[in-house]
């Protein structure tokens, strides 16, 4: 949450700035067109964005492997951002990612959290939040039936921020 004072934004912001998403794709190459798509129409990305997503997870892969809900954690370089903003991607069906900390095992993932940081400070100050998210199973498994970014972000209230 903001302290009085600092002009940096918290998770919630990133949240009020992107939203909640639900997607039919059927892999992360689609999902990746999706979210391209959708962002251009809001203006949050660059021309190139497509081509940096996509060129990032085959260099460096983002499923991770978590406790009760798999995730993805797809981002790019700054300059390819225009907006500070999450987007959290409810899946329909199970996407296939290579993990992160093995890029010899694939997650069957249900959330991608895509992290759009035009502020490189904030950055490290979103990844730590965000994983306090991952690390607590009860807003995992919320965050697999919420309906509306207004709900996601009340669930963070009340699991996170209490």
């Amino acid at each position: 949450m903001k302290v009085e004072g600092e002009t940096s934004m918290d998770l919630l912001d990133l949240i009020e700035n992107g939203g909640l998403r639900i997607s039919h794709a059927k892999d992360y190459k689609e999902l990746y067109r999706e979210m391209n798509q959708q962002l251009h129409c809001l203006d949050y990305v660059e021309d190139d964005f497509l081509m940096a997503l996509l060129q990032r997870e085959e260099e460096y892969p983002t499923g991770i492997e978590g406790g009760k809900v798999n995730i993805a954690l797809p981002h790019v370089d700054a300059c390819y951002v225009k907006q500070n903003a999450l987007f959290i991607y409810q899946l329909a069906e199970e996407i296939p990612f290579v993990r992160m900390d093995d890029h010899q095992q694939v997650v069957g993932v249900r959330l991608v959290f895509l992290l759009l940081i035009h502020d490189l400070e904030f950055h490290v100050k979103a990844i730590s939040e965000l994983t306090r998210i991952w690390t607590n199973d009860d807003i995992m498994k919320g965050l697999l039936f919420v309906k509306s970014k207004e709900e996601s972000v009340q669930l963070l209230k009340t699991k996170l921020y209490k």
